[in-house]
């Protein structure tokens, strides 16, 4: 990885000044499992310093990526523009760290620099999710009984409880074995995706590159990671049952950590 250099260009060409004051790449740096905890308590810290920016910026993302799924093919298209808008979430993050302050319109700076970069790591990841869908589908196929089913749904009889249990068991296990087959398959691709953008906004590192390199700063911290999903579980639990309103502080923070994880597995020691 050390072949990685930070540059001041964008993909275009254009001058981009967040890498002017980016730390340079190092080898991949494998952390301690209690760094899944402190990824929380790093990003809640940067949250505090602009809340209602962060809320801001969050609120705007929301509303653009369900205006694009109302459209046809519009989860595809989200897929493919996620991470243009991740970049430049993570542009704000690092303003905020490193010159503590920020603007809300901050989140489009994936639209301006490395915008090329970006879209590729988009589209792979929308190719892989549909592939992972299809794959899981075509799982469930042997395992189910299309002629009981068939006779169960076009009986002349009204629908009693007794018929949808008859269904429930029926599909149970196809179901099951579908999702299982999903997660599965989506969890390296979800490795590949999560430093994907930092790398490629913050480092102008080739979209397939960075993919390959979040997939192994993934692998090379399973430890921190399981610390970060003990720590995640409950939090969403609790920020759920209030109407969903902790989400306000959750969701912002949840993107946050990819930055503070980031920091510690590529440019670790540059840290504080």
């Amino acid at each position: 990885m050390n072949d990685i250099k930070t540059s001041d260009t964008s993909d275009n060409g254009e001058p981009s000044q967040q890498i002017l004051s980016t730390p340079e790449l190092v080898e991949l740096h494998t952390c301690k499992a209690i760094a899944g905890w402190s990824w929380f308590y790093r990003a809640y810290t940067l949250f505090s310093e602009g809340a209602f920016k962060w809320i801001g910026i969050c609120f705007i993302w929301l509303v653009i990526i369900v205006s694009i799924n109302m459209v046809p093919l519009g989860s595809f298209l989200s897929s493919m523009m996620g991470p243009l808008f991740t970049g430049g979430f993570i542009f704000a993050a690092q303003r905020a760290d490193l010159e503590g302050e920020f603007e809300v319109g901050d989140l489009f700076e994936g639209f301006r620099s490395h915008i090329g970069n970006l879209f590729v790591i988009g589209s792979l990841y929308a190719v892989g999710s549909f592939l992972v869908f299809f794959i899981g589908l075509l799982s469930m196929i042997p395992f189910v009984e299309f002629d009981t089913l068939m006779g169960l749904v076009m009986t002349d009889e009204d629908f009693t409880v007794s018929i949808l249990i008859d269904l429930f068991y029926k599909l149970a296990m196809p179901i099951t074995l579908t999702l299982l087959v999903i997660s599965l398959l989506m969890m390296p691709l979800i490795m590949a995706l999560w430093f994907a953008p930092i790398l490629a906004m913050l480092h102008g590192v080739p979209g397939i590159q960075a993919l390959k390199m979040s997939f192994h700063g993934c692998v090379r911290n399973l430890g921190a990671f399981t610390v970060y999903a003990l720590v995640a579980i409950p939090l969403v639990i609790v920020s759920t049952l209030p109407l969903g309103l902790g989400w306000l502080i959750l969701g912002p923070v949840l993107v946050l950590t990819t930055y503070t994880a980031y920091k510690d597995i590529f440019v670790w020691p540059s840290n504080d």
